[in-house]
């Protein structure tokens, strides 16, 4: 229980603390398996890869709003199911090796595997499906490409108004806003939707672009 409301207050952001580990010098150069390791240190390395990827869905996806928001349920989801393992630490630790690597892919099963680690080509894609969830309800490739399309158009254009403001970084948002938002009111209207849809779509990805200006991606 205590594992468990470790984690649930990093979840919602409200502390984070950091299990303590110790390294031993000695064996430093000797790598060990985790099947090798005694249950105190797989559980102590599973607390340290738990707190490292709460740590990263809060900090490192603030650029994908939906990838942080889906990984922070399927984080919960992986506590719930690492409780039910409480007697088999390595099954613990390796659920959660496993879906660090996912994390630090950012793969997720109902985001198209085709972006090739463009990751605001990615997030664009990620925004649509937050804002207007009804139009992926139902599985239809060719719809599905339509917006993979538009996810690289959007991605392509913000490069441009980034380039071509860069003396003037503060028009760069008024220069998105500009051009985004005729292009998502018709797309939004294209699958029932309209300008609070297509408002939320381009405030969304504003909100992506300074997050990557400020870190300088």
């Amino acid at each position: 229980h205590q594992v468990k409301k470790l984690l649930e207050k990093h979840v919602v952001g409200v502390a984070v603390k950091e299990p303590g580990g110790v390294y031993e010098v000695g064996k430093m150069g000797k790598q060990q398996k985790p099947e090798e390791w005694t249950e105190e240190k797989t559980r102590n390395e599973t607390d340290i890869i738990k707190t490292r990827v709460a740590k990263m869905i809060e900090q490192e996806l603030r650029d994908d709003p939906y990838a942080q928001e889906t990984f922070s349920k399927l984080l919960r989801q992986a506590i719930e199911e690492a409780e039910k393992l409480f007697d088999h630490p390595l099954k613990q630790y390796l659920l959660f090796h496993e879906f660090e690597e996912q994390v630090k892919e950012r793969k997720l099963d109902d985001i198209p595997d085709v972006f090739n680690g463009n990751h605001h080509a990615q997030a664009y894609y990620g925004v649509f499906r937050k804002v207007l969830p009804e139009a992926f309800s139902i599985t239809n490739p060719e719809a599905e490409e339509q917006w993979v399309k538009l996810s690289f158009a959007i991605d392509e254009s913000i490069d441009k108004s980034v380039a071509e403001h860069s003396i003037n970084p503060q028009n760069i948002e008024a220069d998105i806003r500009k051009k985004l938002l005729p292009m998502m009111f018709k797309q939004c209207k294209s699958v029932g939707g309209g300008m609070d849809q297509a408002k939320s779509i381009v405030e969304m990805i504003v909100q992506i672009t300074r997050v990557g200006l400020a870190s300088g991606d």
